[in-house]
C-alpha cells in the first residue's frame, strides 16, 4: 500500500484513489473533502496561484509548501531551479 501526507495528514492509496487513512475517506481530487492544515488549522483551496499560509508569498521562489508539521515534506522551489526541501517553520508569518 503506498502512503503520503496531505497537509499533514495522513494519506493511504487504496483501491485506485488516495485517501485519509484515518477514516478513510477520500482526499480532495478523489471527491472528498478538503481538511484544515494539521499545522496550523488553516483551511485554504487547491488550484493554481494557492499560497501555504504558514510561508506566506516569498520573493523568487515559485512553489512552496510548509510540509504541515511533516519536516520531510516541506520544500521551497526558487526561480532559478533550486530546491531546499525538509526544513521546519520555527515562526509562522504574521497576517
Amino acid at each position: 500500500m503506498t502512503r503520503s501526507y496531505f497537509r499533514g495528514h495522513k494519506a493511504i492509496f487504496k483501491n485506485g484513489k488516495w485517501l485519509y487513512e484515518d477514516n478513510l475517506k477520500p482526499l480532495p481530487g478523489w471527491g472528498g473533502d478538503i481538511r484544515p492544515c494539521k499545522k496550523c488549522g488553516k483551511v485554504f483551496p487547491l488550484g493554481k496561484g494557492e499560497v501555504d499560509p504558514c510561508l506566506g508569498v516569498l520573493p523568487g521562489v515559485d512553489n512552496a509548501c510548509c510540509g504541515h508539521g511533516i519536516k520531510s515534506e516541506s520544500y521551497i522551489r526558487f526561480t532559478n531551479g533550486v530546491i531546499i526541501r525538509g526544513f521546519e517553520i520555527e515562526k509562522e508569518i504574521e497576517k
